[in-house]
């Protein structure tokens, strides 16, 4: 990374810190949490963070995902169960939500008849050949990845942006610091012509005195 947009990503680091953490009045601004999930401009800060560390898109999404909240009083049902397959999660990420063990998941499963009935990472669907459903998916997820990539390359180049903008200030004010120096010469060479000429008007006269 270019040592001007790694700069670039400082300030701005340092921007939110002082503008708006140091001042911060929300009761849960102790809970790392809270600021890196929840507060925008903590999640801001995480995202600058990445980009320092050199983190692409997809690493990046793949630390910021919330884990899952564990639904303790949720009694799963079958049609529950149909539901979170029919929103394509695994029997994992089922067992992890409603806080559940695998043995009781495979015991309500075999209950229900529905042992072996569906694909991992698939939706509520029995085993059928099925090219079109799982082409379609591959194409969304290979978009998303894409508009990914590019969000990313976009905040890559607000930053460059910033940073050009930053770097043409600073040449503007030099030059026109050293329009100020130019004209103050300019003076003076003016000043000191003033003396020459003055000084030579005055050689000629006592030149003619004396003779």
């Amino acid at each position: 990374m270019e040592k001007s947009i790694r700069k670039a990503i400082t300030n701005k680091i340092g921007d939110i810190i002082v503008n708006h953490c140091e001042s911060c009045k929300d009761p849960n601004r102790k809970n790392d949490r809270y600021c890196t999930q929840s507060c925008s401009y903590g999640k801001a800060l995480r995202k600058y963070g990445d980009m320092l560390i050199g983190k692409g898109p997809n690493e990046m999404s793949e630390e910021n995902k919330v884990e899952p909240t564990i639904e303790k009083h949720t009694e799963l049902t079958k049609e529950l169960y149909l539901k979170y397959k029919d929103d394509d999660l695994t029997d994992k990420q089922i067992r992890d939500k409603l806080g559940m063990d695998h043995n009781k998941l495979h015991a309500l499963k075999k209950k229900w008849n529905l042992i072996g009935k569906f694909y991992p990472n698939s939706k509520t669907k029995t085993i059928t050949n099925s090219p079109p459903e799982k082409t379609e998916k591959q194409l969304v997820v290979n978009q998303v990845k894409q508009d990914d990539s590019l969000k990313f390359e976009n905040e890559k180049l607000k930053i460059v942006v910033d940073a050009l903008r930053q770097e043409k200030l600073k040449m503007l004010d030099t030059v026109s610091n050293l329009e100020r120096e130019r004209d103050m010469y300019k003076q003076r060479v003016d000043e000191l012509l003033k003396y020459k000429f003055k000084y030579g008007a005055t050689k000629e006269a006592l030149k003619v005195h004396l003779e």
